[in-house]
């Protein structure tokens, strides 16, 4: 009996090629060209491309990959929301699901641009620069005074509001 060629690492076996390694799901040796280079974390590059095109595929499977990918999200932004105080930097409020993220300079469309920014390219990037002091945490409607008025409606006087139409 033939003993597979390479190191047995778990349960997966491994060729010694620098080329090649064999498919966790279809047991196939196949060119590192045929992954994905571990997109999908659980599995780190360990499935072929076909054989994770039939993973993402099945309904189940996408349910549980988007759970995965959102608690990792919220996880995310509850680390960056922590650590900027946890509330609106304006009115205090510190319910999370109104919280965002804003832009001190309102540069946060160039900064998008330049960077390749989205949203949960932001909370990396922010954790790993140590939480830089160009962003705020502010509460959904403070963010959206913010941006139409170009300040929060709490520190707006009544001419600012009325040149704005948001006093009737």
């Amino acid at each position: 009996m033939l003993k597979p060629r390479g190191r047995q690492v778990g349960f997966r076996i491994r060729p010694i090629g620098k080329d090649s390694k064999m498919c966790h799901c279809c047991k196939k040796t196949k060119l590192l060209s045929e992954y994905n280079n571990g997109t999908a974390k659980q599995y780190n590059g360990q499935l072929c491309r076909s054989c994770m095109k039939d993973y993402r595929s099945k309904p189940e499977n996408k349910k549980k990959e988007n759970e995965r990918k959102n608690g990792y999200h919220r996880r995310l932004r509850s680390v960056v929301i922590g650590n900027y105080g946890g509330e609106c930097a304006c009115c205090g409020c510190d319910e999370d699901v109104f919280l965002q993220i804003d832009h001190i300079n309102n540069d946060g469309a160039k900064e998008r641009k330049e960077k390749g920014l989205t949203s949960r390219k932001l909370l990396n990037y922010i954790i790993n620069n140590n939480f830089p002091n160009t962003y705020q945490i502010l509460c959904a409607n403070c963010h959206q005074a913010k941006s139409k008025l170009g300040k929060c409606i709490h520190r707006c006087s009544v001419e600012d509001l009325l040149k704005y139409d948001y006093v009737r």
